[in-house]
Formats: C-alpha cells, sequence, structure tokens
C-alpha cells in the first residue's frame, strides 16, 4: 500500500508565471553550483580542507594555517562552547520526535 506524504512531492505550480520564474531560478542555482564545483576542483582547491572564504559556520574556526576547526573557546557568561550548543540542539531536536 503505498503511503504519501504532503512533503513528498514540490508544491510549485510551474504552470503560471511565478511558477516558472521560481523554476528558472532554481536551476540558474544548481548551475552556478555545479560550475564552482567544477572550478574548485581544476584549480585544486577543492578537497584540500582549506577554507575558502565566506562566513565561517557557528561552532567552527579558522586556524592559522586556513583550516576550520571545531571552536573550542567559552562562550561569554555560559558555561559552553559553540560546539555544546550545536550538541544540545540536534539532542534536543532528536528528543522531541
Amino acid at each position: 500500500m503505498p503511503v504519501s506524504h504532503p512533503r513528498a512531492r514540490p508544491n510549485h505550480y510551474t504552470g503560471d508565471p511565478s511558477g516558472r520564474f521560481l523554476l528558472t531560478i532554481l536551476t540558474g542555482v544548481a548551475e552556478l553550483e555545479r560550475e564552482t564545483g567544477f572550478d574548485l576542483a581544476l584549480t585544486g582547491q577543492h578537497g584540500t580542507g582549506k577554507w575558502l572564504g565566506g562566513i565561517v559556520p557557528y561552532e567552527y574556526i579558522v586556524n592559522t594555517e586556513g583550516y576550520h576547526e571545531t571552536n573550542e573557546n567559552p562562550l561569554p557568561s555560559v558555561n559552553m562552547t559553540e560546539d555544546d550548543v550545536v550538541r544540545l540542539i540536534h539532542r534536543l531536536v532528536a528528543e522531541e520526535k
């Protein structure tokens, strides 16, 4: 017996102008991501483990050699590190289900 979930199918209707516009934007973003991956692979920057720039994700820092690593510095006025906060969030989400 097949089971259907409301989120299993996209709810974007491409028969109207805004739906076609959204599809065009999503296609462009996918192409940009693909080309960026190819460029990084060709220049040898992909897979080196070095941080290539941009905003560093929460829980990480960039060390002096340019590699990202877990931030183990305690947060001010809280007895936790950013890593502890992320682990707490993951645990709370897992327990909620």
